[in-house]
């Protein structure tokens, strides 16, 4: 699987990283078809984009916004109030971080390092290395709409990071999601 989900970010950013050894590394990994807008229940997404905002839309410097593609093997997180759907979830850096729904790892999106241990349920996160309980929560942010990751009870944004595969550090801010 981790051949096959390194395979499916490379094609998710190939447009920013694609380099002789990566498209090399891609013609010899096994290959499967990622399709825009599929959710990891297999429904459809309601369109929303990497950086977060409504697909067809435009990013704040007016661009156009290129559709997320939804990987099956990430977890999507919907905001409750707006029917929103992510698979990336940000921290008080504006890091990215994705959630594999089967080895139950959160997944860093900047080389794909993993830290296992952690339970999704609905925007509930629980790892098994801490007794704080976290909360994907949502806010939008330069126009668009993004995913958070939270402490649960004080609402405020954490800061991640995944030193190496099963080493994270997550630390306590004051920052909450941004809304208008």
């Amino acid at each position: 699987m981790l051949a096959s989900r390194s395979a499916g970010v490379c094609v998710f950013w190939l447009w920013a990283c694609s380099s002789p050894e990566q498209t090399q590394r891609l013609d010899l990994e096994p290959q499967r078809e990622i399709t825009s807008g599929s959710t990891s229940d297999g429904s459809t997404s309601s369109g929303s984009t990497s950086d977060g905002s409504a697909s067809g839309g435009s990013t704040s410097d007016g661009s156009a916004a290129a559709p997320e593609e939804f990987l099956p093997e990430f977890v999507t997180f919907v905001d409750p109030s707006s029917g929103f759907e992510t698979q990336s979830v940000r921290d008080a850096d504006r890091d990215v971080v994705f959630f594999d729904q089967e080895s139950h790892a959160m997944v860093w999106s900047q080389n794909d390092d993993e830290v296992t241990g952690w339970v999704t349920d609905g925007n509930e996160l629980r790892w098994d290395r801490s007794g704080v309980a976290f909360r994907v929560r949502f806010g939008t942010e330069a126009g668009n709409r993004r995913a958070f990751f939270t402490e649960a009870d004080a609402g405020t944004i954490c800061n991640l990071e995944i030193r190496a595969p099963e080493q994270l550090s997550i630390s306590a801010t004051s920052q909450t999601p941004p809304n208008p």
